[in-house]
């Protein structure tokens, strides 16, 4: 699933492009929400180049103040994560757009019904039942195996 342009725009003036956030961008978006410690910063590129699908919002200037990216195998199971509106574009509809844009451009490529799933912060879960998304019998899970 290569990344290409577009100038589909977000509600507002941000315009997306169809492409995973640089590591400078997403740093920057990071910061501005919080989320630096959230990251292992020195394989930040390599989880970047490793995204099936991405999506950045600019803003008039072509600063970055949106993104999201997609992992997953690229046939079957995708998973949204790293959605992230720079504090000063929040409630302007651009996570909804990016999401909505990952989720277009996963169904256009897909040979068959993809599962997408994603973890939400309790303060998006709003966000994203609007996009569709919901739990009915499932719940995620997840845990950190590593060096610490």
């Amino acid at each position: 699933m290569a990344d290409a342009e577009s100038t589909e725009p977000a509600e507002g003036s941000a315009r997306l492009l169809d492409r995973v956030a640089t590591v400078e961008e997403f740093r920057a978006l990071a910061a501005a929400v919080g989320w630096l410690d959230h990251f292992h910063w020195p394989t930040i590129e390599e989880a970047l180049d490793a995204s099936i699908l991405g999506a950045v919002a600019l803003d008039a200037d072509g600063g970055a103040i949106g993104m999201a990216r997609m992992l997953g195998d690229g046939r079957q199971y995708l998973m949204i994560h790293d959605v992230i509106v720079h504090p000063e574009h929040q409630g302007e509809g651009i996570a909804e757009a990016l999401v909505d844009r990952l989720l277009s451009r996963a169904a256009e490529h897909a040979a068959a019904p993809v599962w997408v799933g994603l973890f939400a912060s309790p303060e998006a879960e709003h966000l994203y039942e609007q996009a569709g998304f919901g739990s009915e019998e499932m719940r995620g899970m997840w845990r950190e195996v590593g060096p610490r």
